[in-house]
């Protein structure tokens, strides 16, 4: 969550933007605006966090259409939308450029509970959504079986961050490496 916020610039400080950004989170645990989901049995590290229901209803009304969780199946990303992230099934991915619309999206995340064997996004439907999505700074893609394109480092040139972990039709991250001049945050 961190990585994400350092990404889109969210985080100001002189000194180091990870500490700086944990003390965000500590505050925002002090202050009952997060609260801990999951912590690692081994390393005792929390693996995820949740907001209060209120808040969640309160930040979403504040964003507005800026800010979108959805689901594919009930319609689209809208021109306003900048921030867009919603579990990924590819079923509800088909058609997805038609239902695109956003020109400025800074924020591409989707999410999934289990793995999705065998269900790639066609190519030609990857090829669409990158080339919709241009000035993307941060991209996570875990767990879902994108075709991730070749030129993907010089049609996304303002990526700061990108999460390809788990990723079944990624089989060398190298080779599409190059043209990612802002990646910060890997």
């Amino acid at each position: 969550m961190i990585q994400l916020w350092m990404a889109q610039g969210f985080i100001e400080s002189n000194e180091d933007l990870e500490k700086a950004g944990d003390r965000y989170v500590s505050y925002l645990l002090r202050r009952s605006f997060l609260e801990v989901e999951e912590v690692d049995d081994y390393t005792n590290e929390v693996k995820m966090f949740k907001m209060h229901d209120l808040m969640h209803d309160l930040a979403s009304k504040v964003a507005g259409d800026e800010c979108k969780m959805i689901n594919l199946n009930e319609g689209g990303i809208g021109r306003g939308t900048r921030h867009v992230s919603f579990a990924f099934q590819p079923s509800s991915l088909q058609n997805m450029t038609t239902r695109l619309e956003a020109t400025n999206l800074r924020t591409f995340l989707t999410w999934t509970n289990m793995r999705t064997y065998g269900q790639e996004v066609s190519p030609i439907e990857c090829e669409g959504i990158f080339t919709k999505i241009g000035r993307c700074r941060t991209l996570a893609l875990a767990n879902a079986d994108f075709c991730i394109p070749s030129s993907l480092g010089s049609r996304l040139k303002h990526l700061r961050f990108l999460d390809v972990s788990r990723n079944l039709s990624i089989q060398k991250l190298a080779r599409f490496n190059h043209g990612f001049a802002e990646l910060a945050y890997p």
